[in-house]
């Protein structure tokens, strides 16, 4: 049979089976502050900067590559840190089309900022011969909530002739 206890004020079977449920109840509120625990702090965790700005490009045309930014949510890059090279002598970089930055008061900078802290997609508009070429994609950006910037970061992409 079930041992006899004295618990929470209850002797017998019945102190038995109102210990099992408040164990359980305590090992459920324990398990729920933990997982609580890892989700506050994956919040506040400082990501690999290729895992915060992740970055893609596609030849869309002749003259039109196609660069795609996935800003992760809580960081940010610079407007004014984007740059486009071309790494081919008979392909130069001729304008870039750029959605409507966020305006920003940058405190530790003391000054206005333009930024993009979401998806957005850049045209880079080419001059030169439809020759597979390197486009080289320099970027800098912060993670906001934590208080960190990362230094200015590049990233190559091989594009084919269309």
């Amino acid at each position: 049979g079930i041992a006899a206890c004295e618990c929470f004020g209850y002797t017998g079977e019945q102190g038995v089976m109102m210990d099992r449920r408040a164990l359980l109840r305590m090992a459920i509120a324990v398990i729920s502050l933990g997982s609580m625990a890892v989700s506050v702090r994956a919040e506040v965790e400082e990501l690999d900067p290729e895992d915060a700005f992740r970055v893609s490009a596609t030849r869309i045309g002749s003259k039109t590559i196609e660069v795609v930014f996935m800003v992760a949510p809580g960081y940010q890059l610079y407007r004014d840190r984007l740059s486009f090279q071309m790494d081919h002598p008979d392909v130069t970089v001729m304008g870039i089309d750029l959605p409507e930055p966020l305006e920003k008061f940058d405190p530790a900078l003391g000054e206005r900022v333009w930024v993009y802290a979401e998806r957005f997609t850049a045209r880079v508009r080419l001059s030169g011969a439809n020759v597979g070429a390197r486009l080289i994609v320099s970027m800098q950006g912060c993670a906001v909530d934590l208080g960190i910037c990362f230094p200015s970061m590049e990233k190559a992409f091989n594009v084919p002739p269309i």
